[in-house]
């Protein structure tokens, strides 16, 4: 088998060891505001690390959203982790109704059956296949 031919490492050569600094994305002073306490509530809960740098390195802090939205309605079983006082907060508070069934009733819980039924099946052929461990 032939080897493909690596491309010459090209250096580059700049005109000054000195950071260029342009001011690319002028921020208003509120826009400022938001940014600077966006960055440290990330910063508190640990997600990002504190970094200095002279060089010019713009930041966007994006609010990221799900793309389906929060639900109206939950349907669940009588478990446990269903019908604890943290989740019966929860779910007014989002302004999601929550109905609950009689656990482990494949009636009552058709459509969670099924993809279940479907997870435990496509679990049980990839840990055939050697692709994941379950144990671990």
């Amino acid at each position: 088998m032939a080897t493909a031919e690596q491309p010459p490492i090209l250096k580059i050569t700049w005109l000054t060891e000195t950071p260029v600094w342009v001011e690319q994305w002028p921020m208003t002073e509120k826009r400022l505001q938001i940014a600077e306490q966006l960055v440290q509530e990330q910063l508190d809960v640990g997600h990002i690390q504190p970094s200095v740098s002279p060089w010019n390195t713009p930041i966007f802090v994006i609010a990221k959203k799900s793309v389906m939205g929060v639900p109206v309605e939950i349907k669940t079983d009588n478990g446990p982790a269903y019908v604890s006082q943290r989740i019966a907060k929860f779910m007014p508070k989002w302004g999601v109704k929550h109905t609950t069934r009689i656990p482990h009733s494949s009636t009552g819980q058709a459509i969670v059956e099924r993809a279940n039924r479907t997870l435990k099946e496509y679990l049980a052929k990839q840990k055939q296949n050697g692709n994941i461990d379950l144990v671990n």
